[in-house]
């Protein structure tokens, strides 16, 4: 992307908060920063690949999975009540939502929960329910990379839809997952043009 533009690595890929696929401002500016490039060289066509970091992701895409069972929990009271909430991915919570939805989320888990003198489920804080759902829940191989497609298909999102280029211009290419290249492993969505 070099020989294209000036500043051309730094627009070459985009980072990622481990775990996550959300788009974050500095993304924002270099996919703003990429559309006016794309838009200036109609000829252009943009590959996107997305990739992971195996430990980093690990851990991050757990507490992701844990902040979506707690949003469930609110999606799940608000639909009860007749109002829409949207996607889980654009839900806030307060913290007191969060705590009470935390709560419902660590009922329903089914692992065995630690037990008060009487042998029902003890009332713990909302750390150790958070560290005793995060102990449990199983990332595999293909929720990693899930999370790789999903990165690079927010990419292409963003590029259509806010940056106003044609989809027949942007593909999402998969990424060789078997090299074990450390320039391969990492939090981000790269882009090549062709």
């Amino acid at each position: 992307m070099g020989a294209v533009f000036e500043g051309g690595e730094e627009l070459s890929k985009i980072s990622f908060t481990p775990g996550f696929a959300d788009i974050e401002a500095e993304a924002l500016q270099r996919l703003q920063t990429l559309s006016e490039v794309l838009k200036d060289r109609p000829s252009l066509r943009l590959e996107i690949s997305g990739h992971v970091d195996p430990a980093e992701d690990y851990e991050g895409l757990k507490l992701a999975k844990l902040q979506n069972k707690v949003k469930a929990q609110k999606l799940a009271d608000d639909a009860k009540k007749g109002i829409a909430s949207g996607a889980i991915t654009d839900m806030t919570l307060t913290p007191e939502e969060y705590s009470k939805y935390l709560e419902i989320a660590y009922k329903k888990e089914t692992f065995d929960k630690p037990k008060n003198a009487i042998g029902l489920a003890k009332s713990l804080p909302n750390a150790e329910m958070e560290q005793l759902i995060l102990a449990h829940t199983v990332i595999t191989d293909d929720d990693l990379q899930l999370l790789a497609e999903n990165r690079a298909s927010a990419a292409r999102n963003w590029l259509i839809e806010k940056g106003e280029i044609s989809s027949e211009r942007i593909f999402v290419v998969g990424s060789d997952e078997t090299e074990d290249s450390d320039q391969k492993k990492g939090s981000w969505a790269e882009f090549s043009l062709k």
